[in-house]
């Protein structure tokens, strides 16, 4: 989870990597999600918080589409935070 998220909050993390990023660019953002710091927009990613999105592909070739590490069908795709639907339960607290 990024670390900034909360499970209350209103927002999503969304990551757009540019076409200059490169493997080792890669390996790095995995290295820094696994250890559970904090990312940081660069030259070749930008790191923003959205409430809600909409991506349509230019076809349904052109992208590989990747939800939470799983692959998905190619094609228009929509999200939207909706303040209160989820409960966390964890032991005894309720989140």
């Amino acid at each position: 989870m990024y670390p900034d998220a909360h499970i209350s909050d209103p927002y999503l993390t969304l990551l757009i990597l540019h076409e200059n990023t490169t493997r080792l660019d890669l390996l790095a953002l995995g290295r820094a999600m696994s250890n559970g710091q904090g990312l940081q927009s660069t030259s070749n990613m930008d790191i923003v918080k959205i409430c809600a999105l909409r991506i349509e592909p230019y076809s349904k070739d052109s992208v590989i589409t990747m939800l939470d590490g799983e692959l998905m069908p190619s094609g228009t795709f929509q999200a939207e935070v909706i303040p209160g639907i989820l409960n966390v339960i964890s032991g005894t607290k309720v989140v």
